[in-house]
């Protein structure tokens, strides 16, 4: 009987580690649009997003750094990242999927903006 009882807190123990474990990274299929200030009509995307909970960063929009989460709720995932030259900001909404996110890029004395509306999905393997 204390054997089998061991045995149950054990598995517990370890299915509870295991379920942190997952959830420090997030790995999100996201399609939706990306539009740039002056283009007539938005780009059809589908990208993956990353998000390392543990690091506290957002990957996958294009800035080519991890970026960092600044909250972090029941409800919302935002972040905010600045290298100079890139400045990205954004929201996931996380009972919605939504994403939406701006990206600023300095060009000369011009800055280039693209939004990104998208519609996020926890990613599943396939194989």
């Amino acid at each position: 009987m204390l054997r089998s009882c061991c045995f149950i807190v054990a598995a517990t123990i370890l299915v509870n580690q295991t379920a942190e474990a997952q959830q420090s990274t997030l790995t999100l299929v996201c399609q939706g649009t990306r539009s740039s200030a002056g283009e007539e009509k938005p780009d059809q995307i589908s990208i993956g997003i990353v998000v390392d909970f543990n690091a506290r960063t957002v990957q996958g929009l294009g800035v080519g750094y991890p970026v960092k989460i600044v909250n972090a709720d029941d409800l919302l995932i935002d972040f905010y990242g600045d290298d100079g030259e890139k400045l990205i900001a954004g929201t996931i909404y996380r009972l919605t999927g939504k994403l939406e996110a701006w990206n600023h890029v300095m060009l000369g004395a011009s800055i280039r903006t693209t939004t990104y509306m998208l519609k996020c999905i926890p990613a599943q393997r396939k194989f």
